[in-house]
């Protein structure tokens, strides 16, 4: 690769890990075609981006940014994966979800919102909620009081249909 190129790939770097939420550091030694063809799918499927990409190109896209700290788990073959929507857990949750199923794929480390995740966080990480469940259970809150609130209001109205079937009964027998 022509240094022309490395700095096109170097900036192309910094450009996409200086929008991301957060990143996933993998290692991936031993993984076949067919692995690296489904864990693609798997995050595709979550709107996850996953690149490999040289060591140094990555320490030189890293350099001097928040997600520098990095670098000390760049050794060996690495991907890394990163959401191209702005929810932090999901490419947490998808790498660690595949590294469950193959034991030759190893989730490393991490980066989310200026502080560096060590496995054990990554694995903290995963374990929120995504955003779209947040927001699920925020609407479940929300509208639990007015059901309530309906069931106390029809709760009146049956039992005095009840209390008006049973009196007809006593006075048709």
């Amino acid at each position: 690769m022509d240094k022309a190129t490395k700095r096109v790939r170097v900036a192309e770097l910094e450009q996409i890990l200086s929008a991301v939420p957060s990143i996933v550091l993998t290692e991936y030694i031993g993984l076949g075609v067919e692995e690296i063809t489904k864990l693609r799918r798997n995050l595709r499927e979550a709107n996850v981006a996953y690149k490999v990409t040289k060591n140094t190109l990555l320490i030189r896209a890293i350099k001097g940014t928040p997600v520098e700290t990095l670098s000390e788990h760049l050794n060996g073959p690495n991907g890394i994966a990163f959401s191209l929507d702005d929810d932090p857990v999901i490419a947490a949750k998808v790498c660690l979800d595949f590294a469950k199923k193959n034991e030759k794929f190893n989730v490393k480390a991490g980066w989310v919102d200026g502080k560096a995740l060590d496995r054990e966080g990554v694995k903290a990480l995963a374990a929120l909620p995504t955003k779209d469940q947040l927001r699920g259970q925020l609407l479940a809150l929300m509208n639990t009081p007015a059901q309530q609130l309906l069931g106390v209001f029809t709760t009146a109205q049956r039992d005095l249909l009840g209390v008006l079937t049973a009196r007809q009964q006593a006075n048709g027998q």
